[in-house]
């Protein structure tokens, strides 16, 4: 209720092409984040996996100190060491390959969920493109119903005026003329709304 809004004219807007579904699928997977998500954590994955297999891997240090002292001169004498030390475990009582499959489950998790990411992507952005094609057909539909029901109406008020129909029939074609009209309206507004959901199905929005 807060929020102003700013009603547009009942126009459906034909920002895409809904025969062409195959770059609308694939723009749709480089747009959504789900779908940039699911793939940054595959990569991850992957990482973990290479990282793994080093647990166990050697491993070298190289160290360096000096000093120096001096009764009057801080600096008198001075020395310097310099040591490398090579780290080397032969044994890890299968650690290493733990940790190795541990993070190829991870990964083979994380390459699961890129696939159903992709897969809804795709089955949303379908799903959208036939509501917004059916929506379309519904808004031709109630037009060629209001041609009718307002040729029906102007017969009505012709006979009526003429004397050779009665009222009743005007009442009719006016019931009948309003009914057009609404249904009319709200297959435009369907339509706007099946506008919408497809935009963000294609992470436009």
């Amino acid at each position: 209720p807060r929020t102003p809004l700013t009603p547009h004219e009942a126009v459906v807007p034909d920002a895409v092409d809904p025969a062409n579904l195959n770059a609308l699928v694939t723009e749709a997977l480089k747009q959504r984040p789900e779908m940039a998500e699911a793939q940054q954590r595959l990569t991850a994955a992957g990482l973990g996996v290479a990282v793994a297999r080093l647990t166990n891997a050697p491993s070298v240090k190289l160290q360096a100190t000096t000093s120096s002292r001096g009764i009057n001169d801080p600096f008198e004498v001075s020395s310097g060491t310099v040591g490398v030390f090579l780290t080397w475990t032969f044994g890890d009582a299968g650690l290493t390959a733990g940790r190795t499959k541990e993070a190829r489950a991870l990964e083979d998790q994380a390459k699961a969920n890129l696939t159903l990411t992709s897969q809804a992507i795709i089955s949303e952005v379908s799903r959208a493109i036939v509501d917004l094609g059916t929506a379309r057909q519904r808004i031709a539909t109630a037009e060629e119903q209001l041609a009718n029901a307002r040729e029906l109406l102007r017969i009505s008020e012709g006979r009526f005026n003429g004397q050779i129909g009665t009222f009743l029939e005007v009442t009719d074609a006016q019931s009948s003329l309003y009914s057009a009209e609404r249904n009319l309206n709200i297959a435009q507004s369907d339509a706007r709304r099946a506008e919408a959901r497809l935009q963000r199905a294609l992470g436009r929005r």
